[in-house]
């Protein structure tokens, strides 16, 4: 079995003089299940949550404290919000949860985009979106040998 541990993200932001804020939330299971409240979701803390917008080619990177570990065949819903709507997002002619990009060990399937940043008390969400972006993640390999009891061993694809 595998884990993906995922460091941060980078999203394209609206080109903008003045400093934004960004939150990211996490949560077992699809976004769908907690829509309508963040009560469900867990805050993911920012390396650096003050950010410029670059401006659509440029990508915003989004560094995470901590790791977000996600366990193979887990779906882990992300909400990326900031203090201004100024996220890039594409429209999705796949209905929401539709795979739209896939690797060897992740799927990203269609979402939907809130409407009124930052925080809102209630997720108002608009038509199916398509995250534009990217996911800094690591894959971490749980190696099992009954032989030598390796269950506590762990090893990086890069090695």
């Amino acid at each position: 079995t595998s884990t993906i541990e995922l460091l941060g993200l980078s999203v394209s932001v609206y080109e903008s003089p003045h400093p934004l804020q960004a939150f990211v939330y996490t949560k077992n299971g699809s976004f769908a299940t907690g829509e309508g409240s963040l009560e469900h979701w867990t805050p993911v803390p920012l390396v650096r949550p003050t950010i410029m917008g670059k401006g659509y080619t440029k990508d915003t990177v989004l560094r995470f404290v901590d790791p977000v570990s996600i366990p193979s065949g887990r779906l882990q819903g992300l909400y990326v919000t900031l203090t201004k709507a100024a996220l890039y997002t594409s429209s999705s002619y796949k209905p929401v949860g539709e795979v739209v990009s896939q690797s060897d060990h992740l799927q990203i399937l269609v979402g939907k985009s809130a409407v009124t940043p930052p925080h809102p008390s209630g997720i108002a969400s608009s038509t199916p979106r398509i995250f534009n972006g990217r996911l800094d993640y690591r894959v971490q390999e749980k190696v099992t040998d009954e032989e030598e009891d390796a269950s506590d061993l762990w090893l990086s694809p890069e090695e």
